[in-house]
């Protein structure tokens, strides 16, 4: 009886060698699925029979910017004023009223110009991938190698389609992020504004953020980071 398991995006998956990925969300196939029946949930989309098709780009919603809300000025208050007493009894005249307090004298300012301060510019070569939640960051002295036998070995080691060492990368003087395929048997691709393009052997190609890096049919998504890390953790 062909088994099947549900993804975690609701689409039922046949476990079969030849489906390596969701038909509905393209998520690598994971037996730790829970194990669904066909009678009992929605009919699943059919198998792809062809080479599998490469993974629709994920898109990211930013949150919405705080805005701060401005504190208005505290409430002065006004001290009552004290009734001075006098040593001799004086019956002041009826007309006679209470001296008004001094009034202090004002100076105008000038108006305040409400400059905006520049944001503090990112730190040159603050790289790091993004692998399904779990960051590779990629320093700026070293050249960090991916694959099943190199960095991201716990990830990668179980897919026979990622090389030993599959793709090469590096931050240049000028902090930019550079990727090279040297050794892969199965080859290494990017998507850039939605287009998706190999990398050719001993050729170097500069990412950006937001880009997509390919193991084959694994992505990776390019970011820039924003804190003052820059070491390599692995993928944790």
């Amino acid at each position: 009886m062909q088994e099947y398991r549900q993804c975690p995006c609701g689409q039922m998956v046949a476990m079969d060698l030849t489906v390596r990925q969701c038909p509905a969300c393209g998520r690598p196939v994971d037996r730790t699925w829970r194990v669904v029946y066909p009678e009992r949930t929605a009919p699943a989309a059919p198998a792809a029979a062809e080479v599998r098709q490469p993974l629709q780009q994920p898109q990211t919603t930013m949150p919405p910017i705080r805005q701060r809300v401005p504190v208005g000025a505290d409430p002065v208050v006004q001290a009552a004023p004290g009734a001075g007493s006098v040593r001799r009894p004086i019956t002041p005249a009826p007309e006679q009223t209470a001296r008004p307090p001094a009034q202090s004298v004002q100076t105008a300012e000038p108006p305040v110009r409400n400059v905006q301060a520049a944001p503090a510019p990112k730190k040159p070569g603050a790289w790091q991938l993004d692998y399904f939640g779990q960051k590779l960051r990629i320093p700026p002295q070293d050249t960090v190698c991916l694959g099943r036998n190199s960095v991201g070995a716990e990830y990668f080691e179980g897919d026979m389609l990622v090389s030993r060492k599959h793709v090469y990368l590096w931050v240049n003087g000028a902090g930019q992020l550079l990727a090279e395929d040297r050794e892969s048997l199965n080859g290494t691709f990017y998507t850039h504004s939605g287009q998706r393009s190999p990398l050719e052997h001993g050729i170097s190609v500069r990412l950006q953020a937001g880009d997509i890096l390919w193991l084959y049919d694994l992505p990776l998504k390019v970011e820039q980071c924003n804190d003052e890390k820059n070491g390599v953790d692995g993928i944790a």
